[in-house]
């Protein structure tokens, strides 16, 4: 399977919000269902609501062009793939168990050999750690920056930046608190879209839609400067096509019904996905939260090219919509085989 790794860069910082958390934390990273809804949004802004349901027909049909995954880290030249959640393992020792699970990132290295069948505790002692969060292959040292190679930087780092809101009334002030998570030097983010069907005019939507959403920025608190960024295509890589063959989620993953079985004998961790929507019509609404499987999630045999469904989370009262269209969010996955489950 050919995947495009179009990478995330020359931001001075992001605030990407999670449902249930305070305006002061962040999330490191931006999901797939997010970047998706992010690429509507523009189509929306740009070009109209008839714009997007023809753009959003073939995923509303389950016969989606093609797949995202979330965003992960890269340092350099090295990109950084989730964990898969069956790779962790079980082990006896409560020390080790802690350190393997505070991993969070691996090595495109590492990744294909934990998706070949291996474990991470088989790995672990012979890996390049930067941190506690991040393993890589002694061999991809040479293709980290320098600072980060050096230990002098870390790749990402979490603040909170200070915000200062007036009262209309009283004119008074009020100081509160954003999350911000900023990449170092030559660092950033990535994500793969791999293409179902070829279809050029859909793709030069994309890559022009991709172009926008950089201007526009990504995640939360773009009107006060968070988001900034560039975002272009760098090269192509071969990752194993998972239809037919037990998998490896690089995206939050939504299964349709008749996909539910998948779930059986798979290692996952569900998470709740709600919080608030943009839209043009009417401000301050909620979207509906829907449960998803988090990236990582290995699961048995894929019914289909791309697994997962797309769904209407628009929020509802007394059962109508006040928005009057539809809030998509995407479960589609990028799917890799994973040869590590039990025969």
């Amino acid at each position: 399977m050919q995947v495009e790794v179009w990478k995330i860069s020359g931001s001075s910082g992001f605030h990407f919000g999670r449902h249930g958390l305070g305006q002061e934390e962040t999330l490191t990273t931006m999901p797939s269902d997010s970047l998706f809804a992010a690429l509507v949004n523009r189509l929306a802004v740009g070009s109209g609501g008839a714009a997007v349901d023809d753009f959003a027909k073939p995923f509303a049909e389950n016969d989606p062009p093609f797949a995202l995954s979330s965003t992960f880290p890269f340092a350099g030249g090295v990109l950084f793939f989730p964990v898969p959640f069956a790779a962790v393992g079980e082990t006896a020792n409560k020390d080790d168990a802690k350190k393997y699970k505070r991993i969070q990132y691996v090595s495109e290295k590492i990744f294909h050999q934990l998706i070949e069948g291996g474990n991470l505790a088989d790995v672990y002692e012979n890996a390049q750690k930067l941190g506690e969060t991040v393993l890589l292959d002694e061999s991809e040292k040479a293709d980290l920056p320098d600072a980060i190679r050096e230990g002098k930087t870390p790749i990402w780092s979490v603040e909170t930046r200070p915000r200062v809101t007036l009262g209309r009334a009283a004119q008074n002030s009020a100081i509160y608190f954003t999350g911000s998570v900023t990449y170092a030097k030559e660092c950033g983010l990535w994500f793969g879209l791999s293409w179902h069907r070829q279809d050029e005019t859909r793709k030069k939507q994309v890559e022009n839609l991709l172009a926008e959403l950089g201007d526009s920025g990504l995640g939360a608190e773009r009107s006060v400067g968070f988001g900034a960024c560039q975002i272009t295509q760098q090269k192509m890589i071969e990752l194993p096509d998972a239809e037919g063959k037990p998998w490896v989620s690089l995206s939050r993953y939504l299964p349709r019904k008749d996909e539910t079985d998948s779930l059986k004998g798979g290692a996952y961790k569900i998470i709740n996905v709600g919080g608030w929507l943009d839209s043009p019509v009417k401000r301050g609404q909620r979207r509906r939260a829907v449960n998803m499987l988090e990236e990582g999630a290995t699961l048995s045999a894929a019914r289909s090219t791309i697994p997962g469904e797309m769904v209407d989370v628009s929020p509802l009262y007394n059962g109508k919509n006040p928005l009057g269209h539809a809030v998509y969010r995407s479960g589609f996955a990028l799917a890799v085989e994973w040869k590590g489950a039990p025969k």
